[in-house]
């Protein structure tokens, strides 16, 4: 049965990608840059492609360090979870289908500490990106935008949400451990006291990981702005590259659709420094395809070929 579920959710990823590929309509614009472009206009995009297996590297060493008090596992396996997550990732709700898929490669006994793991692991990313993205809206309040009013407001509720996630995310485990001491927790008790014993180290390098993967796919998307030509001043894309993250990390969506949320927060966030929203468009859709469609298709073919 739980063959034919993960065959399921494989094909329905698949059809989905289809789909949204072929009803993709920036295809022109990217054939455009692809024919004008010198040998020198592709070194941005090599140097995203470098950064790539380095995003997913440190993604996966620190899902290892995470599972480590209660499945010490190698780094090819903490690799293979966490892309192999990203196919159940892909057709839910702001990606918690990876909360499922990463315990999915641990052993049965495991799995409910395992997605408490993938709790704490997805609260350290969005307190990363959250705390990285509220600064720039100071920015954005006091150089781009009138309504004052209403970017304060936003930027209060986004400063208490961090704090929030923070508060939350240091006291997880102490919330894990009361939680394994109640009657109520039954069979899951044992799990619960598992990653309960997860130390304040290994929870804030945890955090400093996720903040460095965040600088990472912060330079890769500005080597993709260069490379469609779209050129943005460093301090200007320290501030602007943050908030265009934090416009997507707080929007409600399926990654499926994150091609034209993306796309669309890109012209939002860039449309500043350049007229040319198509060239803006295509860089947010060139990310989107290249750091997680890549990175499915390599994890469901790499698990395919196992099973």
């Amino acid at each position: 049965m739980l063959k034919i579920i993960k065959w399921l959710i494989l094909a329905a990823a698949y059809a989905f990608l289809a789909y949204k590929l072929a009803t993709y309509d920036g295809y022109g614009i990217l054939w455009m840059q692809w024919q004008q472009s010198s040998w020198h206009d592709w070194i941005p995009l090599l140097l995203m492609l470098a950064l790539l297996p380095i995003n997913w590297a440190i993604e996966a060493k620190k899902w290892q360090m995470l599972c480590r008090p209660f499945e010490p596992q190698p780094f090819t396996q903490a690799l293979q979870a966490v892309l192999g997550a990203l196919v159940p990732a892909f057709i839910t709700p702001n990606r918690i289908g990876e909360i499922v898929g990463r315990p999915m490669f641990l052993k049965k006994e495991n799995r409910i500490a395992g997605a408490a793991a993938a709790v704490l692991n997805g609260c350290a990313q969005t307190i990363a990106i959250v705390g990285c993205g509220v600064p720039s809206l100071f920015f954005a309040q006091a150089t781009l935008s009138r309504n004052s009013i209403r970017l304060t407001t936003y930027m209060l509720i986004c400063l208490g949400v961090c704090c929030a996630l923070f508060y939350a995310y240091s006291y997880l485990p102490k919330a894990f451990r009361w939680l394994s001491k109640k009657k109520c927790a039954g069979n899951l008790a044992d799990s619960f006291g598992i990653i309960a014993k997860i130390d304040k180290r290994t929870q804030y390098e945890a955090l400093l990981m996720s903040i460095l993967r965040y600088g990472v796919f912060c330079l890769q998307f500005y080597f993709m702005l260069r490379f469609f030509k779209i050129y943005i001043p460093a301090a200007d894309a320290l501030s602007v590259i943050p908030l265009y993250y934090l416009l997507v990390t707080v929007t409600p969506s399926i990654a499926a659709s994150e091609a034209g949320i993306r796309s669309s927060y890109a012209i939002v966030c860039f449309s500043a420094f350049s007229p040319n929203t198509a060239a803006i468009a295509g860089a947010g859709f060139m990310l989107w395809l290249i750091n997680f469609i890549v990175p499915m298709i390599a994890g469901s073919v790499w698990n395919t070929t196992e099973n």
